[in-house]
């Protein structure tokens, strides 16, 4: 099972960390893959959630594809990252899941779940059963889980 810090977040939110390149290293050292959130504007690439903050090399990306979910932020972002194979990307608005570039569905908890689904389920929720199925699952509390589903 993927266990991804969702932008890059282990043990809850944490907004001035999430999305930087620290924050991002350091859950992938710790074990975890990682979602972020990718901008493309001017030919140079952000992190950042609703605008782009943090400028980030295409070398980055590559050179930390096996770990990276790439959420492009708009269109031209996924267009511009499909044209490299190693980066795993996705692209989505409001709907309940979205295919990615490897093949994987992005899910939304409660939606329907398969074998190559990633589900997202944001918050700690003591009640819930990861079903051991699934290919993997992205949280901002994914250290919770991972240690739940280990137990």
């Amino acid at each position: 099972m993927k266990f991804i810090a969702h932008r890059g977040n282990i043990n809850g939110i944490n907004i001035e960390k999430e999305n930087t390149v620290e924050y991002i290293v350091t859950a992938i050292k710790d074990s975890f893959d990682v979602e972020i959130d990718l901008w493309y504007v001017d030919d140079e690439f952000y992190l950042g959630h609703n605008v782009p903050i943090e400028k980030v090399s295409i070398d980055f990306l590559l050179d930390n594809s096996k770990w990276l979910w790439c959420h492009s932020k708009d269109i031209y972002t996924f267009n511009e990252l499909l044209k490299y194979d190693e980066i795993n990307t996705f692209f989505h608005d409001f709907d309940e899941c979205a295919l990615t570039s490897h093949k994987y569905l992005w899910t939304y908890f409660d939606k329907p779940l398969t074998e190559k689904s990633i589900l997202l389920k944001f918050d700690k929720d003591s009640f819930f059963t990861i079903p051991e199925y699934i290919y993997g699952i992205c949280s901002d509390n994914i250290e919770y889980y991972k240690k739940k589903l280990n137990n």
